[in-house]
Formats: C-alpha cells, sequence, structure tokens
C-alpha cells in the first residue's frame, strides 16, 4: 500500500461545493482517471482517502491537500495530469508526492490556515485597524453551540498579519489564523469582530476569502503541508 498527498485549489463555482459533494467528486475522478485505489474491507468499501481541514463553503482556496491510498506506485506527473483532466472546472490538482504510509493524518496535524480577505472599510479606519490587529486583546462575545454566551479574546488564534494592499478602501489582509483540533478562528467571524471594534459593519456580500494554506506547528514554526511531500512534483 502506498499514500499519495495532493495539493489542490477550488475556485470559481466548486468553491460552493459541500464536503461531502466534493469527497463525490475526487471519487469520480480517480475511477475516470485509473488511479489504482485501495478500497476499505466490509459490506461496503469505499476508498481510502482522507481530506485536510476542507475550507468552508463559499471560500476559494490554493491550500487543500487531500491523502489517497493507492495498490500501486504511480507516477506523480501522470496522477496529476489524469486527475486534471477529469476534475470538473475550478478544481485542480497543483502538487503531489508520496507521504509514509503510517504518517499521521492530514486532520491530526492541521494547526494554523493562512488566508487572504478581501473587503472594504473607509479608508480613514486602515491605521486603527491595523492598531487593533497588534494590540494584545481584541475582546468579542460568541455564542457557543449550547447557546451560552462567551467572551473570547480573537488575538488568541491570530498567529499572524499583514495588510498586503490598502487602496482606497479596498483592503487586502493576510493572517495566520488557528485551525483544527486545537483552536480554529473562522475568517468572517475575525471580521465581525474587527468591524465591531473598529465602530463599521463590514458587508459580508463584499468579502472574498481565499486560504493559500495549511500549517502544521513544528519547533522551528509553522510548516507547510506541502513541506510534508516528499519529491513533491508540480503541474
Amino acid at each position: 500500500m502506498y499514500r499519495i498527498r495532493a495539493r489542490y485549489e477550488k475556485k470559481g463555482r466548486v468553491k460552493y461545493l459541500g464536503h461531502l459533494e466534493m469527497i463525490k467528486v475526487f471519487e469520480r475522478a480517480f475511477r475516470r482517471g485509473g488511479i489504482p485505489l485501495k478500497y476499505s474491507e466490509g459490506f461496503n468499501p469505499h476508498p481510502k482517502m482522507s481530506f485536510a481541514l476542507p475550507s468552508s463553503v463559499g471560500f476559494s482556496s490554493i491550500g487543500e491537500y487531500i491523502d489517497v491510498e493507492v495498490t500501486e506506485i504511480v507516477e506523480m506527473h501522470e496522477f496529476i495530469i489524469a486527475l486534471n483532466e477529469t476534475l470538473p472546472e475550478g478544481l485542480r490538482i497543483i502538487a503531489g508526492g508520496y507521504v509514509e504510509p503510517k504518517a499521521k493524518s492530514l486532520m491530526s496535524i492541521v494547526d494554523y490556515s493562512e488566508f487572504l480577505i478581501d473587503f472594504s472599510i473607509p479608508k480613514e479606519q486602515v491605521g486603527r485597524l491595523e492598531s487593533l490587529l497588534g494590540s494584545e486583546s481584541i475582546l468579542v462575545i460568541k455564542k457557543t453551540k449550547s447557546g451560552k454566551m462567551v467572551e473570547k479574546n480573537l488575538k488568541d488564534d491570530i498567529h499572524g498579519f499583514e495588510i498586503i494592499k490598502a487602496e482606497g478602501n479596498a483592503i487586502t489582509l493576510k493572517v495566520l489564523l488557528s485551525a483544527g483540533s486545537r483552536g480554529n478562528l473562522n475568517p468572517v467571524f475575525l471580521l465581525k469582530g474587527l468591524g465591531e471594534k473598529l465602530g463599521e459593519e463590514i458587508d459580508s456580500r463584499e468579502v472574498n476569502v481565499m486560504r493559500n494554506d495549511i500549517f502544521a506547528s513544528t519547533d522551528e514554526g509553522p510548516l507547510s503541508f506541502e513541506k510534508t511531500i516528499s519529491e513533491v512534483a508540480t503541474q
């Protein structure tokens, strides 16, 4: 058994597919591409594949990851080409390679997600926005799953930020946020909290979110999932 880890992007209309729909899309692409998948045992066998923390419906991404087990070695460029010929428009494999069969699962090593967020605020608020992001605390009220209202410090889940564009009212914010089982800060919730602190209502219809990558935590700092792949092939 061999394990392939692939990085893919989702853009355009496919960003509105839910996770279950995405699983079906990939299963179909693997079959049509002739990939020798390994299947689970039992009454209802299914392809042995898993996803890193999928980005939210409506988010674009160039940093999605999937692990799939195959029964024989597949030349990686052929793997990428075969899938890209069968995946729908907007989904594309951009890198891939092999990982150890016993390597930790994708979900178990997710610690951070990096996003680019496009939104609008009055240009005179840009300085306040940067100061707010650089402050020690950004306290907001959050409703828990049980319905309880609790205070949350957004700064606990912000691990880096940069305003990479500020042209008039148009802002592009790059931000590294907690993700996975250790904590998860949704960029839309972040914007809502920032807007409240600035006294501005940020129109969600004018917000565009794209995930750049997913990272694991290491002693040397965040490690891109792509770095966990040996001999990366790209498209």
